[in-house]
């Protein structure tokens, strides 16, 4: 029976008739059933960043992106293979590759979805700038007379959204705003002066300091109570 020189063996032959060593590459081409690998990058189209836990497929063997994006397929037999790439938020991309034995790279980027396409979680709201949904803002607070101390029922309006802060105890709260700023803060009710500020709004929950309206006759006058109404498209 006739036996073949392994990989390994030609190498040592080669090697000792005073060629260079061969590198991994070239023992991959030697072996009877020579293998591929893939290596890479998958970044954000839009920003260039990183991109972790991205699915990468070719063939019939999977991975998935690390925390800096990089991602390795061994194993893998040369020729022109069809791959892709998908993360949840992100329009899968498609990719084919001649593959030859040894050492391959591919980077590749995926589009982000906008908020329309996917919606946004319950925490979430839609960035006007971005078009990607991002953690939202809440803003609490709460609203009296400043002389007595009673609580009101106030239209309270920041960003577009408004609402009606409760009679029984001083309380409003404002979800799923945009977070940055400054905004306008506005709280008014008839029969009393007017309140207007400026806020800024981080990601998450936002307490602002009790609101204070003053009666417009003073303290002395003691206005009617008009309930608050709040019927517009940014009424929570």
């Amino acid at each position: 029976m006739r036996v073949t020189p392994t990989a390994a063996l030609w190498a040592f032959v080669l090697a000792g008739c005073g060629f260079p060593g061969l590198s991994s590459e070239d023992l991959y081409g030697l072996s009877p059933s020579p293998r591929a690998w893939l290596s890479g990058i998958a970044m954000d189209r839009r920003s260039g960043a990183p991109l972790a836990s991205v699915t990468i497929q070719v063939e019939s063997s999977t991975t998935t992106s690390g925390g800096d994006g990089a991602f390795l397929l061994d194993r893998l037999k040369p020729g022109l293979v069809e791959g892709a790439g998908s993360k949840e938020g992100y329009y899968p991309a498609s990719f084919e590759l001649e593959l030859r034995a040894g050492a391959n790279r591919k980077d590749f980027a995926l589009e982000p979805m906008s908020c329309g396409a996917t919606g946004c979680a319950q925490n979430e709201v839609c960035h006007p700038e971005t078009a990607r949904c991002a953690v939202a803002a809440i803003l609490t607070g709460g609203v009296v007379d400043a002389c007595t101390g009673v609580a009101l029922s106030a239209r309270v309006t920041i960003a577009g959204a408004s609402t009606c802060s409760r009679a029984i105890k001083p309380y409003f709260e404002l979800r799923r705003l945009v977070a940055g700023g400054p905004h306008t803060l506005s709280a008014g009710k008839p029969g009393y002066r007017g309140y207007l500020t400026e806020r800024s709004l981080a990601a998450g929950f936002n307490p602002h300091p009790l609101i204070e309206l003053e009666p417009e006759g003073g303290c002395s006058s003691a206005p009617a109570d008009v309930p608050c109404s709040c019927d517009d498209s940014g009424c929570q």
